[in-house]
C-alpha cells in the first residue's frame, strides 16, 4: 500500500512540473510564428498527360478508345501535356480485345504524315509500352501511333505522369 501511494505521489509531482514545461513550449511555438516577418511563398504546380485525338483536344481524363473497323493501318493519337509542369516523360499503356498492338512516335511537336513518315520528313521510331523519355513542355504533345495486328477490335490507350516524371518536382520545403 505504501509503495502505491508513493508512485502515485511521485506521478502527480511529475505531472506538475512537466506540464507547465509542455505549456511553455507551445506559447514558444506561436509566438515564433507570430512574431516572424519573413513570409513563406507556396505556389501549386502540377503534372498531367492524356492521350487525345487531336493536338487541340482538351484533357479528356480518361482513356482514349479508338476503333479502327475493319482495318489494321495505323491509329494516329496524341499524349498531350496538360499540367503546369514540364514532364520528363510519361507512362502508356495500351489494350486490345484481340490480338496485338505496336507502336511508333515522331518527334514531339510534329505529326505523322503517313505511317511511315513524320511532318517534319523524319521516320517514325518504334516504342513499346511503359515508360517514355519525351521533353514535354506545358501543352505540348507527343505523336503516337499504334497498330492493331487485327481488325474490328477496340484499342484502350491509357497514360500516367509519375512524381519522378516531373521535370521541376518539389524536393524540399523550407
Amino acid at each position: 500500500m505504501n509503495k502505491t501511494r508513493t508512485a502515485l505521489v511521485g506521478l502527480v509531482l511529475g505531472a506538475l512540473f512537466i506540464a507547465p514545461q509542455v505549456n511553455d513550449l507551445a506559447s514558444a511555438a506561436a509566438l515564433a510564428f507570430a512574431g516572424n516577418s519573413q513570409t513563406q511563398g507556396i505556389t501549386t504546380a502540377s503534372y498531367l498527360a492524356a492521350p487525345v485525338s487531336a493536338t487541340t483536344a482538351s484533357n479528356p481524363k480518361q482513356a482514349l478508345q479508338i476503333q479502327p473497323g475493319n482495318s489494321t493501318a495505323a491509329q494516329y493519337f496524341y499524349v498531350k501535356s496538360f499540367g503546369t509542369d514540364a514532364l520528363t516523360g510519361f507512362t502508356f499503356s495500351g489494350t486490345t480485345t484481340s490480338g496485338t498492338l505496336t507502336y511508333k512516335k515522331c518527334p514531339i511537336g510534329t505529326t505523322f504524315s503517313s505511317s511511315t513518315r513524320c511532318s517534319d520528313n523524319s521516320t517514325p521510331t518504334s516504342v513499346t509500352a511503359g515508360a517514355v523519355t519525351a521533353a514535354l513542355g506545358t501543352s505540348s504533345y507527343q505523336p503516337m501511333s499504334v497498330t492493331p495486328s487485327k481488325t474490328n477490335v477496340t484499342i484502350t490507350i491509357t497514360v500516367t505522369v509519375s512524381s519522378t516524371q516531373d521535370r521541376a518536382p518539389v524536393t524540399s520545403i523550407s
